[in-house]
């Protein structure tokens, strides 16, 4: 599908949008301000990966920060770990990472969250996708994803 298929109603909505959000900065399920979901998924991965324990991955798995973290809350995933430093060690790689690597995604209950995730952590070279997101793709004739790439190639 490309702009020119989106039909006018779609168009006028999308054109509707970034109006409203050229003047502004946040409201029901969007912040464009300086301590968005983004900056704060940055920093407490930072923190976490300093400082590995159970109270730092609590604060950073959760709704507020990370979408599709709620599905089986930060016990859940912790639960997939042999250790919260192997944990550490890998949202370390994930942060570090100049590529997405699809086996991330082997220790955590939903896909999409390690999606969110990488594009939380590379807001400039990778999209910030989760359900939601796919949702509206989906909602917008683009069809369903199931890999990175594909959820990737369908937000360019």
């Amino acid at each position: 599908m490309t702009s020119s298929t989106i039909g006018p109603r779609r168009r006028a909505f999308l054109e509707a949008w970034a109006e409203y959000i050229s003047t502004t900065a946040s409201g029901p399920h969007f912040d464009f301000t300086g301590d968005n979901r983004t900056t704060q998924i940055q920093r407490r991965v930072d923190e976490f990966v300093a400082e590995p324990d159970e109270d730092a991955f609590e604060t950073l798995w959760t709704y507020d920060t990370l979408a599709d973290a709620i599905l089986g809350g930060p016990s859940l995933v912790l639960s997939q770990w042999e250790s919260i430093e192997e944990l550490a060690t890998c949202l370390e790689g994930i942060r570090d990472a100049t590529t997405y690597d699809p086996t991330w995604e082997d220790h955590f209950p939903a896909k999409t969250a390690v999606w969110e995730l990488y594009g939380r952590l590379h807001p400039s070279t990778a999209p910030i996708v989760f359900s939601e997101c796919l949702g509206g793709l989906e909602a917008l004739g683009y069809g369903s994803v199931s890999t990175f790439e594909g959820a990737r190639s369908t937000w360019s």
